[in-house]
């Protein structure tokens, strides 16, 4: 786990906190359903580990891991988890359909995806995440999509002739724990000054690796992609 994403992640939702050495103090925590009061006993009550991404409330009891903490603040600011937000079912009437499982995924075009989306390389698919002007649009923070290294490209589909054509999709990254033996031999390498691939070092965590990558076309038209 790198302590710097999860900075990156708490800063993106204006999450306040402190950083003490690897360790994240949260000063309200989202989670608690009794009012803080701005009393200060009841602040810093929520603690994140930056070595494993563990997070506990002492005050709540509310605790997990670094991936369930994401997903709960999601559910919090947008009322469903950004899998829901992204790929969920509750875009299939109008917005992000359904998805294209790619089993045998390319960690590169994963990245470039991502790049694609933190570049603005296709504005239109960008404004769909991230604005409200039109009533089919997202209103996704951009930092919320670059920190669950959400993609954006072209991908093909049938379309109505059932012919394949290409769609503006987006790419949504799944992801699954390493097993030691892989954490171990990772480790190995980089005591031994082997440098990993950026696009592999960018979507992948210390514990965690992509293995799929579900891919949706966008637009009210494409409901069924």
């Amino acid at each position: 786990m790198n302590p710097a994403h999860i900075a990156e992640f708490l800063i993106s939702q204006r999450i306040i906190f402190r950083e003490h050495g690897n360790n994240f103090a949260i000063r309200f925590c989202p989670f608690c359903e009794k009012p803080h009061n701005n009393d200060y006993t009841n602040m810093n009550t929520l603690n994140i580990n930056g070595t494993n991404g563990l997070y506990h409330c002492f005050r709540c009891g509310t605790k997990g891991n670094w991936y369930s903490f994401k997903n709960n603040i999601m559910l919090k600011l947008y009322g469903k988890s950004l899998d829901e937000l992204v790929g969920g079912a509750s875009f299939n009437a109008d917005g992000l359909q359904t998805p294209q499982i790619n089993a045998k995924y390319d960690v590169k075009l994963a990245h470039n995806a991502y790049l694609q989306l933190e570049k603005d390389i296709y504005p239109d698919i960008n404004r769909y995440l991230t604005t409200l002007e039109e009533p089919e649009f997202r209103g996704i923070r951009k930092e919320t999509l670059l920190a669950f290294k959400v993609g954006v490209g072209k991908e093909k589909f049938r379309n109505d002739q059932e012919q394949l054509s290409w769609f503006d999709s987006v790419w949504f990254p799944l992801y699954a724990p390493k097993s030691k033996k892989q954490i171990a031999k990772e480790e190995d390498a980089r005591r031994q000054g082997k440098v990993e691939e950026l696009e592999t070092s960018t979507m992948n965590t210390k514990d965690l690796e992509l293995v799929k990558m579900k891919i949706r076309a966008i637009g009210k038209d494409n409901k069924h992609r």
